[in-house]
């Protein structure tokens, strides 16, 4: 059993579909994975999304098959076009994820993977507290969500990218280091690499307090959002809304806030 690892997020005869980038965290979840599909018979796939932004990123994408066959494990891959669209990582985000959606709604999959770890929430975390978002963008990254009614797991979100690090030295596996990652051209990686390693000084237990922040922030979302909702009387979203004006009025705030958000 790997510590922190949430085995509770996949299920004895789970079809599964893994995205893996070819680098160090979702080289670490195909391997943690792959070691529980015997035992919880397990139905795997692979995607592999090549954003063709590097020349290398033709190497990525061979060493992602190649590893595919080693694990016995089909492998789908897409291209995006960087030409695209000029907001290329919100276009490159929605293409990842339909092409996720589109492979299991055509294989009957019913999770998707994804390799999103503790240091990734707490930079997600911060950036949003920087840029400004919403109470329920505060939470940062959730174990569980859905896209389109298909459900995604994210079962390291618990375990540090430290902790990865070990598991891959532990059982050398091979991977792919992206170049663009070492570069402070984006956001994440100045966070990555000035903000979170002070923030780490600071509190050795820092990302275990960004993780209760965000627990916390989802507990209280999720009272917030079931509120809203019991006021608006609806479980799916109608075109048109007729609005109490006097009874909303004596909501509490953060609850008038989510119901305009929700109509919105």
């Amino acid at each position: 059993m790997v510590e922190n690892f949430n085995y509770n997020l996949i299920k004895k005869n789970d079809s599964l579909l893994l995205a893996v980038s070819g680098g160090i965290d979702s080289m670490v979840l195909l391997d943690i994975v792959n070691g529980l599909k015997r035992k919880l018979n397990l139905q795997l796939y692979i995607a592999h999304v090549d954003h063709q932004m590097r020349d290398s990123s033709k190497d990525d994408r061979e060493f992602v098959k190649e590893m595919g066959e080693n694990y016995g494990v089909v492998v789908f891959v897409d291209y995006l076009e960087a030409e695209s669209n000029d907001n290329f990582h919100d276009y490159a985000h929605y293409a990842r994820y339909d092409f996720f959606w589109s492979i299991a709604k055509a294989k009957g999959i019913k999770k998707i993977v994804l390799a999103h770890n503790q240091d990734d929430l707490a930079e997600t975390v911060l950036m949003r507290l920087v840029r400004g978002s919403s109470f329920e963008g505060y939470r940062g990254i959730l174990s569980e969500n859905h896209y389109k009614g298909i459900k995604i797991i994210r079962p390291m979100l618990n375990m540090s990218r430290a902790d990865i690090e070990v598991y891959q030295q532990a059982n050398l596996i091979p991977y792919r280091q992206d170049p663009t990652n070492l570069k402070d051209d984006y956001t994440r990686n100045r966070f990555r690499h000035h903000f979170i390693p002070f923030l780490k000084e600071e509190n050795p237990k820092f990302l275990d307090k960004i993780t209760q922040f965000s627990y916390y922030q989802s507990l209280a979302y999720e009272l917030v959002e079931k509120e809203a909702k019991k006021f608006l009387n609806i479980d799916e979203f109608e075109d048109v809304f007729t609005l109490d004006i006097e009874k909303f009025s004596k909501l509490d705030k953060i609850i008038q806030i989510e119901v305009i958000k929700m109509i919105i």
